[in-house]
């Protein structure tokens, strides 16, 4: 499925989530952004892609479990790691508190354990 790879970096694919009924949940969050947070997020999406490594939390943080997000000021794209090393985006939110959202940790948590079992 072309649509889902986002970026096919140098170290790993990263790639949005697909679920069993095929919606792909990350992208109408991604369409509700403004063209400067979808750069700024891509750009971090392609260094992710590109680097073994991702050292600033501030950038990158494991949220809980295997759920990490990708971030820019309020708008957080979660995210897990696959066995092949893929990174897969389950869905885009813009956060209204300054901690996760739990029930947004616990949707993506969702999103990976379907995404998961399809493999």
């Amino acid at each position: 499925m072309a649509d889902r790879v986002v970026y096919a970096g140098r170290v790993r694919t990263v790639e949005w989530a697909v679920r069993r009924d095929k919606k792909i949940p990350g992208q109408k969050g991604w369409n509700r952004l403004n063209k400067e947070e979808r750069t700024r997020l891509l750009a971090r999406i392609k260094r992710i892609g590109d680097e073994e490594k991702v050292y600033n939390q501030e950038v990158f943080k494991k949220e809980r479990g295997d759920i990490f997000a990708i971030k820019i000021f309020k708008v957080r794209i979660y995210c897990f790691f696959t066995s092949d090393n893929r990174l897969v985006l389950t869905h885009v939110v813009k956060k209204k508190r300054d901690k996760a959202d739990p029930k947004e940790l616990k949707r993506a948590e969702h999103i990976r354990r379907e995404c998961i079992n399809e493999e």
